[in-house]
C-alpha cells in the first residue's frame, strides 16, 4: 500500500573519517600495506563467551588490498569522490565500477561503525 521511497543519499559528497574507538595497523605485504582493525570485546555477553566458549578478546578485520587502499585514503579532509579519484589512479581500469563498489565499501564500514561520514561543505 505504501511506497518505499529510497533517499538520494550520494556517498562521493560526503568526507569520511575513522571512528578513534577503534584501534588499527598497517603491515607490508608483498608490496601492499595491508590493514587491520581490531574490535575488543568488552561487553558482558562478550565476556561470558570469552570464559565458557573461549572466543578471543579482539578480533581482527584483516582488508584486503583495495579496502587497505581506501582505510589508509580517509583522514577526515577528503571526499568519497576524492577518494575515489587516487584509487582510479592507482588501480585504472581493474576497479570499475568505481563509485559503486567504493560506496558499497563506505557504507560496510559506516555500518560496523569504523567510519563516520559528515556532508561536505565544499558542495
Amino acid at each position: 500500500m505504501f511506497k518505499k521511497h529510497k533517499s538520494s543519499f550520494n556517498y562521493v559528497d560526503y568526507i569520511p573519517s575513522h571512528n578513534p574507538k577503534y584501534k588499527w595497523d598497517k603491515k607490508e605485504k608483498d608490496s601492499n600495506e595491508l590493514v587491520t582493525i581490531y574490535i575488543e570485546r568488552k561487553n558482558l555477553s562478550d565476556k561470558f563467551a570469552q570464559r565458557f566458549f573461549k572466543k578471543p578478546k579482539v578480533t581482527n578485520v584483516d582488508l584486503d588490498k583495495f579496502g587497505s587502499f581506501v582505510w589508509l585514503k580517509v583522514d577526515g579532509k577528503k571526499t568519497i569522490y576524492e577518494i575515489g579519484k587516487e584509487i582510479k589512479k592507482e588501480y585504472g581500469e581493474s576497479v570499475e565500477p568505481l563509485y559503486e563498489r567504493l560506496a558499497t565499501f563506505i557504507e560496510i564500514l559506516r555500518k560496523n561503525q569504523f567510519v563516520k561520514l559528515e556532508k561536505s561543505i565544499k558542495n
